[in-house]
């Protein structure tokens, strides 16, 4: 039995579903509520942000998601992201449970039983009346975060009812010893798979890693120095002393290169305008065209000169949020930058824009030129 190296990660045997559905950017991302009963095995590593820990609020992908439309603005956020699937996520979920079986059955619905949804639980709250009613409302998977080995007979509990059941949990290093232990037990036990995360450091953990002696690798997006060296031993150690079980290494570079970019390139495809360009990286790329005063007048005559040279009328937007003209950037050449600065004066200003596909739009990167 082979370790296959991918877009995934490293993985022995198989790859799970949901892992499946993620890599191509398919899944939609809910973080179904910041509340949490903060188990002590994970409180001091948890990369929830400060804005969302500890607050019932609600995001599908970036979109913060009101309680008093939440029916439409998933839907509508699962449409224009082009998803085929959904993680749930926080937080605790089963905190929000009520919550949980809604969205579920909402997703189900509308989009039929293919639509693949898994859920996080750090499974405290975890009883057989609540994994009943989680498959009874079309749940696909469910995942368990804790290095508990006790854990197991809740997955196990899982797995009977008809769920595709399995443990994630990071690669922390140190904890080798308890990782290996607790994968012995469940590959006794029959449970179908594991996933192995590469240890991250955030904003909010940095100090406390700090304190307990880890090293974050600032070069690699906030790794944690030897999380992927214990990945690699613990898959290592498992391809000789398993039978069944599945595990699966996601290092950080899969999250942000693949899963997201991919995610951001179906979202961009949906909501890209006439004038944007869409770039490898699933961003959204256009010209911008900043006028000295945002008079209707001054407006018009950019337009005017811009249309005078060329430029599709159909392919010149004025958006009044950030109060600038946009057109593609090709248009922005050294013509039309040179007449215009002629007939506006100096204070014109001209930029390439890249831009989150997300609904608010956030600007990433701006080239003044």
């Amino acid at each position: 039995m082979k370790i296959k190296e991918g877009p995934w990660g490293l993985v022995l045997r198989r790859l799970p579903n949901g892992c499946k559905y993620c890599i191509t950017g398919m899944k939609m991302v809910i973080f179904i509520t910041g509340l949490c009963n903060w188990p002590k095995s994970c409180n001091w590593y948890c990369p929830v942000s400060s804005d969302r820990k500890g607050r019932d609020i609600t995001f599908a992908n970036e979109r913060r998601i009101r309680r008093d439309k939440e029916d439409k603005e998933l839907m509508e956020e699962a449409v224009i992201s082009g998803s085929k699937g959904a993680s749930i996520t926080g937080g605790e979920p089963l905190l929000a449970f009520p919550r949980v079986i809604k969205y579920i059955k909402l997703l189900k619905d509308r989009f039929g039983d293919d639509y693949h949804i898994h859920l996080y639980t750090n499974g405290t709250l975890i009883d057989k009346d609540r994994l009943i009613e989680l498959k009874n409302a079309k749940l696909d998977e469910i995942r368990f975060h804790s290095f508990d080995e006790n854990i197991i007979k809740k997955v196990k509990m899982a797995s009977e009812l008809g769920l595709s059941a399995g443990l994630e949990i990071p690669a922390i290093p140190g904890l080798e010893k308890i990782i290996k232990e607790l994968i012995k037990k469940a590959d006794n036990e029959n449970v179908e798979f594991i996933n192995l995360n590469e240890f991250e450091g955030t904003f909010e953990t940095y100090n406390r890693l700090q304190d307990k002696g880890f090293k974050i690798n600032r070069k690699n997006i906030g790794s944690v120095i030897k999380s992927e060296k214990t990945a690699i031993e613990i898959l290592g150690w498992s391809k000789r002393n398993t039978r069944n079980i599945s595990v699966h290494y996601c290092p950080i570079w899969v999250k942000d290169k693949i899963q997201l970019k991919n995610r951001f390139l179906r979202r961009a495809e949906m909501v890209k305008k006439p004038h944007e360009e869409i770039t490898n990286e699933g961003l959204i790329l256009k010209g911008v065209i900043i006028p000295p005063q945002n008079s209707s007048k001054t407006i018009a005559r950019i337009i005017e000169t811009l249309v005078n040279y060329g430029v599709d009328k159909q392919l010149i937007t004025w958006n009044n949020g950030k109060k600038w003209i946009e057109i593609p950037h090709k248009k922005l050449t050294e013509k039309v930058l040179e007449i215009l600065r002629k007939k506006l004066g100096p204070n014109i200003q001209f930029a390439i824009v890249e831009e989150f596909p997300t609904v608010k739009r956030e600007t990433i990167n701006i080239t003044y030129l």
